[in-house]
């Protein structure tokens, strides 16, 4: 047990020290992440709180720990590539400011402490984003950089009440950074405001699982809302008006308090024959409460940050067909209702309704080991741009209008520890 042990320290030490050079590229409605390991990515996330996405599974919902007998180890590289590009009649086509792909790791481990108790560990990015406008476009008025990167580590534990029922919790730390700069005014070239801060905060995440019947199973995970307090700077190269004044230019401390919104995962996992398994999801996310943030700065005046998204939700159905022993092949697809609209929609994250078809494969190299591959595709609806009146909550004074051009491709690779020891070998007497 104690090699077993060091080997989980060493792997969970691995997976941390990925995450150093992690930048988040959004994929999942405005800047929400669901890449959790392959598994989830190849069934399009569906039936993620009820198991259907492997040990990734206690990511969406802590009570699934008690599906994974002994202890496991997981270690996923996600690398998403989104292509974005901004067209307008009048101001021109914008580069691809989704600016190539980022790699997005992520990791889980869990440890049977007996019959009813189980321990895990997750360390992942519920949310990222990273987008750049080329100084040369009117789109930079509206989003010249952003950069959103997030690490979310939830130690957990689940405990199994009987036969049907589990219930499991979690506690969210989480690093959250954000940076945002645009250019103020054609009126004077090359002026331009930068916010950038950082701050730890904690969440928590609740689920449970029902099997009412053999080869069954319905979870549900709730995760809370996050409140990260940004302690950083604000840079500006011309003076610019605040809520009650004007700030200078300079360099300027500024706080900024977000609210990262809660969510709700309802799965589905259903098992139809020993080849096939059959995986369904929900999933709500109240996007509504990233509406409208203050900038406080040292100076005094304070600046607004207008967002006004509204809820998304999410709705899949994938499933899962053992080839042979080694070999299990999936599939799934999704459509998901993105919080940005024509209302709201801006050069900064031009966001919009979606389909995504995924498809991937597990192999079980050893009774231990095994690999998780998947790729999904994300087909993105064209979304209108429309900063012409100061009735749009984005306009900042300079009009832009256009249409965003979106897709995403996302590779996943996953390798899985399952640390139970392999059967004893009984040598013959004769």
């Amino acid at each position: 047990m104690k090699t077993s042990n060091a080997k989980m320290l060493r792997l969970i030490g691995a997976a941390g020290s990925a995450f150093v050079i992690s930048i988040g590229a959004a994929h999942a409605g405005a800047f929400g992440l669901n890449e959790y390991n392959a598994i989830a990515t190849g069934v399009a996330a569906a039936g993620g709180a009820a198991g259907g996405a492997g040990i990734g599974s206690i990511a969406f919902n802590p009570a699934t720990l008690t599906d994974f007998s002994g202890m496991w180890a997981s270690q996923t590289f996600n690398f998403i590539d989104p292509t974005i590009v901004v067209d307008s009649p009048v101001f021109g086509n914008t580069n691809n400011i989704g600016n190539g792909g980022r790699l997005v790791p992520s990791m889980q481990t869990s440890y049977q402490f007996n019959d009813r108790l189980w321990f895990g560990l997750t360390i992942d990015s519920p949310f990222g984003l990273a987008t750049e406008n080329n100084p040369s476009y009117y789109a930079s008025f509206y989003g010249h950089t952003t950069q959103v990167t997030d690490i979310d580590a939830t130690p957990m534990v689940g405990y199994k009440v009987n036969d049907w029922l589990s219930v499991g919790a979690g506690l969210q730390v989480n690093w959250f950074y954000a940076r945002f700069g645009n250019y103020l005014t054609p009126l004077v070239p090359g002026s331009e405001v930068s916010i950038n801060g950082h701050d730890y905060s904690v969440g928590y995440k609740l689920g449970a699982t029902l099997k009412p019947f053999a080869g069954t199973e319905i979870g549900v995970g709730y995760r809370s809302q996050i409140r990260p307090e940004l302690s950083g700077t604000l840079t500006n190269n011309i003076p610019l008006s605040g809520l009650s004044g004007v700030i200078p230019a300079g360099y300027q401390p500024m706080k900024l308090d977000l609210v990262l919104p809660q969510q709700v995962n309802v799965g589905l996992r259903q098992v139809v024959t020993d080849k096939i398994t059959l995986l369904g999801t929900y999933q709500w996310t109240d996007w509504s409460a990233f509406n409208r943030f203050i900038v406080n700065t040292a100076a005094g005046p304070a600046l607004p940050l207008n967002f006004a998204y509204a809820n998304g939700w999410l709705i899949g159905f994938g499933g899962e067909y053992k080839y042979n022993d080694q070999t299990t092949l999936r599939a799934g697809i999704n459509y998901e209702s993105s919080p940005i609209n024509n209302t709201n929609r801006a050069p900064r994250l031009p966001d919009a309704d979606r389909i995504s078809l995924a498809g991937g494969a597990s192999y079980q190299f050893t009774k231990q080991i095994s690999a998780d591959f998947a790729y999904m595709h994300v087909f993105v609806k064209n979304g209108a741009i429309n900063l012409t009146s100061p009735a749009n909550s984005q306009f900042d004074g300079v009009p832009y209008f256009g249409t965003a051009h979106t897709n995403v491709n996302i590779v996943s690779l996953t390798l899985n520890y399952h640390f139970d020891a392999p059967p004893a070998v009984i040598a013959a007497k004769y």
